[in-house]
């Protein structure tokens, strides 16, 4: 690190729940630590943002600090912590570095386009390193970056959350409600492969307004709500520390997802001790393997549909077919071994501190951050 300490523009989506937002944070946090001097873009909204996030009052208020510019001194970098479409906001006469993900085998073209304007393209995964290649960005640029999970906000002693309407060994399942989620696919394995009468439950933490779609979907399934086994939708908004506590109120966590950037849920899962179930593509699979998870095996890939949420992006792009048979019989063996199923948890538990954990991952931004100021 210069004598003199950098000066960074970070813009990011500082201030809500999510995964970017998290992201960000974290990084943030890391290049504060190292010295940096960091100003953010844009400012915080007014009150108290953070309430309910992982981040303490102090780190909170710190904000209204970073949106100040600093007198006298111009940015030498600009990291933008968002999707291509953003990397706009980059400072003329910086180092541009942008920090993104995407969920398919390619990138929307525009995105490669973007990618290529600027100096380094931050991606958390090998599989985003080489769909991004396979696009076009050029490999000069890419660099693979994670930023993990914290180990010590989600753990297996976290006080379990209680879950209204769960009964007996508990499925979770943490996820936006858009159907690269795999979410149909997720509700009609549960509902063919346990009986009413099983003492099971699958807990979906989701977006408000789920249940009623979801008591549709399996009408047209021939599966009505009250022939299936109990589904509880928890649609109520949870602090970071409630949060960590509806992990440990479950036995094992479930994602048939057809594509994820990264998937900090199965992270968060894994950090907490519980055996995850999830789809043998993507990003996930730089953490997962089968010593410490049940990878459900894909079919194929298929082209995303043009109608799904964010069908200007994903539209003809192809994502995976996870087997609907495999995930069954997944959460099958889970339910019915479920001493094996904890004992992969807890090496999953080992695995996310020792690999995972944001203060192992996190200083790797700062360095790579030095090297530019050095070049």
């Amino acid at each position: 690190m210069p004598s003199r300490s950098p000066y960074v523009y970070y813009v990011g989506a500082f201030y809500t729940a999510g995964g970017y937002p998290y992201e960000a944070r974290t990084v943030l946090k890391h290049l504060l630590d190292a010295g940096f001097t960091v100003r953010v873009l844009p400012p915080p909204p007014r009150g108290r943002w953070w309430k309910g996030l992982e981040i303490d009052e102090g780190f909170g208020r710190l904000f209204e600090l970073l949106r100040l510019p600093v007198r006298g001194r111009r940015p030498r970098l600009t990291l933008v912590h968002l999707t291509p479409e953003a990397f706009k906001a980059a400072r003329p006469g910086t180092v541009r570095i942008g920090r993104t993900m995407f969920e398919a085998d390619r990138l929307p073209p525009h995105w490669v386009a973007a990618c290529n304007r600027m100096h380094a393209v931050w991606v958390p995964s090998h599989f985003n390193y080489h769909t991004f290649a396979a696009s076009g960005v050029d490999t000069r640029r890419l660099r693979v970056l994670p930023v993990g999970v914290d180990t010590q906000l989600f753990h297996p002693g976290a006080a379990p959350l209680p879950v209204p309407g769960a009964r007996g060994f508990r499925f979770l399942s943490v996820f936006s409600w858009i159907r690269r989620k795999g979410w149909p696919l997720l509700i009609e394995a549960y509902a063919r492969e346990f009986r009413p009468e099983e003492d099971v439950t699958l807990v979906l933490k989701t977006s408000p307004g789920a249940a009623a779609v979801i008591r549709e979907f399996l009408r047209n399934l021939q599966l009505p709500w009250e022939g299936v086994a109990p589904i509880v939708v928890d649609e109520r908004p949870l602090s970071a520390v409630e949060l960590a506590g509806l992990y440990t109120a479950c036995h094992a966590f479930v994602l048939p997802t057809r594509g994820e950037g990264w998937g900090l849920p199965l992270l968060e899962a894994m950090a907490a001790g519980l055996p995850v179930i999830a789809t043998r593509w993507s990003a996930p699979t730089d953490f997962l393997h089968d010593g410490i998870a049940y990878l459900i095996d894909v079919e194929r890939l298929e082209p995303a549909p043009p109608d799904v949420e964010l069908g200007h992006l994903y539209g003809g792009l192809r994502w995976a077919k996870p087997s609907l048979a495999h995930l069954q019989a997944l959460m099958r063996h889970v339910f019915t071994r479920q001493a094996e199923a904890r004992a992969k948890g807890e090496q999953a538990r080992r695995e996310a501190v020792a690999r995972w954990d944001t203060r192992v991952t996190g200083p790797a931004f700062a360095r790579e951050l030095a090297e530019w100021v050095r070049r």
